[in-house]
């Protein structure tokens, strides 16, 4: 729901009171919406590079913090005739998203006309434990549908199940099989380090990159 306040500028800005119109978090700039993003609040600015730096260490595309990305998840992309807005990549979408649910939770417990601090550290946190149970919850119904194919199931689209659940998660484990051609997950390199950066314990159905 965050995101989609976010599309319609529906988070409360200190702006939009009389009695105290600053920057919440102490940077000394009248609080616009347009301050929470890469190029705003220098006390946000460095949550979003980072959030864009660990994006592109995906390998799903290249990405900023600009002002199109952060509030409509697009990105200019050059094409045969010229520049165009496009939508980012999906499973960068749902980053994003994550990320203003945990920016706005922390800007939002803070009183108005108080100052307060934002913990990058801790909203990265959450937005990657939160993640990772998204994950775990599409690699649920991936295993269920390879129990049944091992029971000797014939359920209807399964195939397609299958392969949209590996679409869903290909960023973050890599599905495959193993000599015996039972399916095989494993954490990719990037997204592993990543919950050990952050402190959120691995699934022990999912095999480590180095196992």
């Amino acid at each position: 729901m965050t995101f989609f306040k976010v599309l319609h500028r529906a988070l409360p800005t200190n702006s939009r009171f009389a009695d105290f119109t600053r920057c919440r978090l102490g940077c000394g700039h009248v609080e616009h919406f347009t301050d929470w993003c890469g190029d705003g609040c220098r006390h946000i600015r460095s949550y979003w590079k980072h959030v864009t730096r660990i994006m592109t260490a995906f390998n799903c595309g290249a990405y900023r913090p600009s002002r199109v990305l952060i509030f409509f998840t697009l990105k200019w992309v050059e094409t045969i005739d010229g520049w165009k807005l496009t939508p980012i990549n999906r499973h960068m979408r749902g980053i994003v998203w994550l990320a203003w649910k945990f920016l706005w939770q922390q800007l939002a417990a803070i009183d108005r006309g108080t100052i307060g601090r934002f913990d990058e550290t801790l909203a990265l946190t959450g937005v990657f434990r939160m993640h990772h149970t998204a994950v775990l919850g599409a690699l649920y119904d991936y295993i269920t549908v390879q129990q049944a194919k091992r029971a000797g199931a014939r359920k209807r689209c399964a195939r397609n199940q299958e392969e949209a659940e590996k679409f869903r998660v290909w960023p973050f484990v890599a599905i495959g099989t193993d000599k015996d051609d039972l399916p095989t997950l494993t954490y990719t390199r990037t997204y592993y380090d990543l919950l050990q950066q952050y402190g959120i314990t691995p699934s022990p159905d999912i095999n480590h990159p180095d196992s």
